[in-house]
């Protein structure tokens, strides 16, 4: 143990020297990026001319020099609008895209609107996929997705002369460079100690924090997809602001749904990428999937299922045996508690004084949640032991796989997450499933779109096992 006595005390003048530089670092950072910061260009006079740049290039330009997620349907209607998809309103709110027979080359197709296309043609079932099927996947994978498309837009901005790096590599080493006098002087006013051997006083903390913050800044700034403008592009975007001006005046504009594109042809386009065409760009909803809502074609024609995710149904996703043993000591050891309390005479008004009212009424109330808990115990008991005579098989389409975090200890989980695993299985009736809890060693085994056949008990809902 060292005294506090026996601590190096830090040198206050290299101390504040390390603060003043690294203020001077903040400043000259701040400064860059501020001179670097895209100017948004006052509009051109409304018009209607449209010109060769893709919508999520036009996107990209009139939002700062960062393309939005409205780049993704306005990239499907431009497709839609040149032959590649049609788009056929169902008037349920729910359109359908459906690929012709015949299509133009892909070959004229940029590389990200190419990627828009793949996927289509990656979802359709018999060359159709409803709109609400046209999600790019769980949250990590629907990132991935759409940073390769945004990154392939500023490419093209970029080659066009429209745009510029906002932040480089260079850069990034100038202020790496720049940060390592402030990291020096700040040692050098510890000694050169180990932190458990200086008197770390409050002034030691900021400057510490302060140089951090400073490169979890940096990163930030070194990782963003934000370019910075050019002289041409601030040209380009002053055109395109005036198209989104003048789109904005036309009678119900914003209220167009997908399959207008056949009227307003690639205008509809240009108005989902401008921000000007809402309804349109609402009901294209090429994001991430949605947890609870998933389409499918799996037993004939496409269709919306509902999945729930028990997350306080007794004994769900345990083994019979198991959830067995762990409902009867819930159920008794919450019964035991209700007849101790009685014994002890809790319930009896006379035991308490006349002012202690709100006593009783607590006493009251955690009774009644303990009869209520060994009710729910009780229920996972019967179960169980209904369970315990055997299983069935089911077929059918893996709509979701999905971790979640459990409200309570997990058993026989290796993750430090307290995560809990969900598999969500359409037999191919219904429009409602309930996700399977499974055990994380057999959670990998199960992809979304591929269809597999299990031995599960019919009210744990325990999967024993894969049998494909």
């Amino acid at each position: 143990m060292v005294l506090a006595a026996d601590l190096y005390e830090p040198n206050v003048s290299l101390l504040t020297a390390a603060a003043v530089t690294l203020g001077l670092w903040y400043f000259a950072l701040a400064a860059i990026a501020i001179v670097r910061w895209p100017q948004i260009p006052e509009p051109d006079p409304p018009t209607n001319k449209l010109r060769a740049h893709s919508p999520a290039l036009a996107n990209m330009l009139t939002n700062g020099w960062l393309a939005t997620e409205d780049s993704l349907p306005a990239t499907l209607l431009d497709l839609a609008a040149r032959g590649y998809v049609a788009i056929e309103d169902r008037g349920d709110g729910e359109p359908i895209c459906r690929l012709p027979s015949r299509h133009p080359p892909v070959g004229e197709l940029r590389s990200y609107e190419m990627q828009v296309f793949d996927h289509l043609r990656s979802l359709a079932r018999d060359g159709v996929v409803p709109a609400g099927a046209l999600t790019t996947g769980p949250q990590d994978q629907s990132a991935k997705w759409w940073k390769k498309f945004r990154s392939e837009v500023a490419d093209e901005a970029k080659a066009a002369g429209l745009a510029r790096d906002f932040w480089t590599v260079k850069l990034s080493a100038l202020f790496v460079a720049l940060g390592i006098p402030v990291y020096v002087l700040l040692q050098a006013a510890q000694g050169f100690k180990d932190s458990d051997d200086v008197h770390m006083t409050p002034f030691v903390y900021a400057v510490t924090y302060a140089l951090w913050a400073g490169v979890v800044v940096l990163v930030l700034i070194a990782k963003t997809s934000r370019m910075r403008d050019t002289m041409p592009g601030r040209a380009a975007a002053a055109h395109w602001l005036g198209v989104r001006d003048s789109l904005k005046t036309a009678p119900s504009f914003r209220d167009l749904p997908p399959g207008a594109v056949t009227t307003w042809e690639r205008h509809l386009a240009y108005g989902a990428a401008l921000g000007v065409a809402g309804r349109a760009v609402k009901t294209l909803p090429l994001g991430a999937e949605h947890d609870r809502r998933a389409w499918t074609n799996y037993g004939g024609g496409w269709k919306q299922v509902r999945v729930a995710y028990p997350r306080f149904r007794p004994g769900w996703g345990n083994h019979p045996g198991f959830a067995l043993a762990i409902g009867v000591a819930r159920t008794v050891l919450a019964l035991w508690l209700v007849t101790l309390a009685a014994r002890l005479g809790a319930f009896d008004s006379s035991t308490l004084s006349g002012n202690a009212w709100w006593v009783r009424l607590i006493v009251w109330f955690v009774a009644i949640l303990l009869v209520a808990f060994a009710a729910w115990s009780f229920v996972g008991v019967i179960w169980a032991v209904m369970d315990l005579g055997g299983s069935t098989i089911v077929e059918g389409e893996v709509l979701r796989t999905r971790p979640k975090t459990a409200f309570g200890p997990t058993f026989g989980s290796s993750n430090d997450d307290n995560e809990v695993y969900f598999v969500a299985i359409y037999p191919g009736s219904g429009d409602r499933i309930v996700a399977w809890r499974v055990r994380e060693k057999l959670y990998p085994s199960f992809v979304q779109g591929h269809v597999v056949k299990v031995e599960v008990t019919p009210r744990l809902g325990y999967v024993k096992d894969r049998i494909d």
